[in-house]
């Protein structure tokens, strides 16, 4: 599999992994794991959710990845333009491709590692049957996007941080190319929510045990904060710069208006651009509190609830 920056949309943005998650759940219909009239017991049980879950999930990170890269390649892309320095733009593509390869290598070794895990763990090295075989098989994909899905929403946050936020901003041009990198840091925390609205599906009919509750309730908190941090960093630094930028705008203005000189064209001209420029600046936003962004990680956050009622109301409907 390539990853590249750009990603454009094409068909194959979509379509690879698309035709992944069908020919996934082809092959569990024909093994048999989709046959719900077939569950006896809780192995089987655990199975058929888990032959819906895994494609899903896997699915989603692949195509969440994606959709990762070419938002960070639009940033870099816009920024380098607004700053006449676009030749730079295939240095930051190197470094970010580099850094996709290094993840590519950790993500594949981890999925390793954790699939025969989870195999050793539950007892399943004595039972290989097509059905069993086609889940362990499927298990590595899912584990390594889900590895490649952590390390690049982290990855590309940090990335933004060093090269576009760390530097002190001089203008409101430079507040909306931070605000930009907010809304990255934002829509990565959302898609790792959309990601456990699906999860509730692995535990479709089935009692959740005290550990796994234990263990996603921890996990999804250390994600979750993780992946939300960099976003209240990047507007803690924006308050900052924003006040800075408009104490320099207004002593620069009481400056122009001291000056004996205010009256002519030139400086007329002067301070209606500084004006204008304060103005540009007290317009960007610096919180997310009753933003559109905000409001849409409140409503996803909402659906995860939701999507366990769900899935405890489809069991009792099926159990009756």
């Amino acid at each position: 599999m390539t990853f590249r920056y750009p990603t454009t949309h094409s068909s194959p943005f979509f379509g690879v992994p698309l035709l992944y998650l069908s020919v996934c759940f082809l092959i569990n219909f024909f093994t048999g794991t989709l046959d719900y009239e077939a569950i006896s017991d809780e192995r089987s049980q655990r199975a058929f959710n888990t032959a819906i879950g895994i494609p899903l999930l896997t699915t989603f990170f692949w195509i969440t990845i994606r959709v990762q890269q070419q938002h960070v390649a639009s940033i870099v892309m816009r920024y380098l333009l607004e700053n006449n320095a676009l030749s730079h733009f295939s240095l930051h593509r190197e470094r970010l491709a580099q850094k996709l390869i290094t993840h590519t290598y950790i993500a594949a070794i981890a999925s390793i590692f954790v699939t025969l895990v989870y195999i050793i763990s539950e007892d399943l090295l004595g039972i290989f049957t097509f059905r069993t075989m086609a889940l362990y098989v499927m298990a590595f994909p899912f584990w390594f996007f889900f590895w490649l899905f952590m390390f690049q929403s982290l990855s590309s946050t940090h990335y933004l941080i060093g090269n576009f936020v760390a530097k002190p901003a001089t203008s409101s041009q430079d507040l909306v190319a931070i605000k930009r990198v907010v809304v990255i840091a934002t829509e990565n925390t959302l898609f790792a929510i959309t990601a456990m609205t699906i999860t509730p599906i692995f535990w479709f009919n089935k009692a959740v045990p005290a550990i796994d509750a234990c263990v996603l309730t921890f996990f999804s908190s250390v994600m979750l904060i993780y992946l939300a941090l960099p976003a209240f960093k990047i507007s803690k630094i924006m308050r900052a710069q924003k006040h800075d930028i408009l104490n320099g705008l207004i002593s620069s203005l009481r400056s122009m208006y001291a000056s004996s000189k205010h009256t002519t064209p030139n400086n007329r001209q002067a301070i209606v651009e500084v004006e204008r420029e304060i103005e540009a600046v007290e317009a960007v936003t610096t919180t997310y509190w009753g933003s559109f962004q905000f409001s849409k990680v409140m409503g996803v956050t909402l659906i995860v609830p939701a999507s366990w009622l769900l899935i405890r109301q489809l069991g009792l409907l099926v159990l009756h």
